[in-house]
């Protein structure tokens, strides 16, 4: 019987080799003649691990990311899409207050949350940034629950913050001048002056303001809109006081009183010699009166019943708060 015809099948070394995965070897294992693998991996059936295609939010900034905080959160430092916050970005990211404004961005506007004043185009935060207003009254009106300190407001309505401090707790007092007497000037009489421990920086004092004597200073009051003036001063009495007055005007119109005597223990505060005659005590008086005066600006006077000159009797002025409403 004839043979079958033998097939032959020719088997190209390139063609049939094994097809090469991403992670693997080519090579073909072998035996050597002890019969021990060869030509393959050194263990078989393990691969290295890719770090290629990483996932944003793996805590590793993988190629085209520009951060990976390994978190989805977009208020931090490092955006859900593992990008850096920008100020443009739609989002409440890196340091700012509020969507794209605040920290490092531009202040926000009125409304925005904030953190700090720098935080609002206005100057004002309140939790909020809050906008300009003409004067602490108007302020209070609109935020009834602001505590007293500095705020910026805008009297005259160009856009530019002025700042003043603000009695809230008052009822939205607007302070348009203090005067501490560092260097006290514009006073129709007195020099700067001192008195122990009630009074480093004075004007007047002993040896200046005796029977007779008075002291003016007319005030601007910046352009707030008000109907009424209020003054807060602190006075230092001197020596030998005998129950009497020392009296504040605001434009002519007795506004407070106070009478000191040194035969009443604790009258006006008096403690022990602080920069008059020894033989007597000085104290310190508050004396806080408001006029109804819509006007532009104030003139402040004080004055006293004292009979003896200022060798034997005095008074000083040692602060002058005027605020409007």
């Amino acid at each position: 019987m004839p043979r079958p015809p033998l097939t032959v099948v020719v088997c190209l070394a390139l063609a049939c080799a094994p097809e090469a995965v991403q992670g693997t070897s080519t090579e073909t294992a072998g035996t050597d003649d002890a019969g021990t693998a060869t030509g393959g991996d050194s263990e078989a059936g393990t691969a290295p691990t890719s770090t290629a295609g990483g996932v944003c939010g793996d805590g590793q900034v993988d190629p085209g990311e520009a951060c990976d905080d390994g978190n989805d959160a977009d208020d931090d430092a490092c955006t859900q899409t593992c990008a850096l916050p920008s100020c443009s970005d739609g989002l409440k990211d890196g340091d700012e207050s509020d969507v794209d404004c605040g920290g490092d961005c531009s202040p926000c506007a009125d409304d925005s949350t904030c953190h700090e004043a720098a935080d609002c185009a206005s100057g004002v935060c309140a939790g909020t940034c809050v906008g300009l207003y003409a004067s602490c009254l108007e302020l209070h009106g609109w935020q009834p629950n602001l505590p007293d300190g500095m705020y910026g407001i805008d009297p005259d309505g160009d856009g530019v913050a002025v700042e003043v401090w603000c009695d809230m707790i008052g009822g939205g007092w607007t302070e348009v001048a203090r005067e501490t007497m560092e260097a006290p000037s514009g006073w129709s009489a007195g020099a700067a002056g001192s008195c122990g421990a009630l009074s480093d920086h004075l004007l007047g004092g002993a040896g200046q303001f005796g029977a007779g004597a008075t002291t003016e200073k007319t005030f601007s009051l910046m352009g707030v809109p008000h109907m009424a003036v209020r003054v807060i001063a602190q006075a230092i009495i001197v020596d030998s006081w005998e129950a009497e007055t020392l009296r504040l005007e605001i434009d002519g119109q007795a506004v407070a009183s106070g009478v000191c005597s040194q035969g009443i223990p604790g009258s006006c505060g008096n403690m022990d010699s602080q920069c008059g005659d020894p033989n007597y005590k000085e104290g310190k008086l508050e004396l806080n009166g408001m006029i109804d005066l819509p006007g532009d600006a104030a003139t402040v006077r004080f004055s006293s019943t004292l009979d003896q000159g200022p060798e034997d009797e005095a008074w000083g002025i040692d602060a002058v708060s005027v605020r409007v409403k």
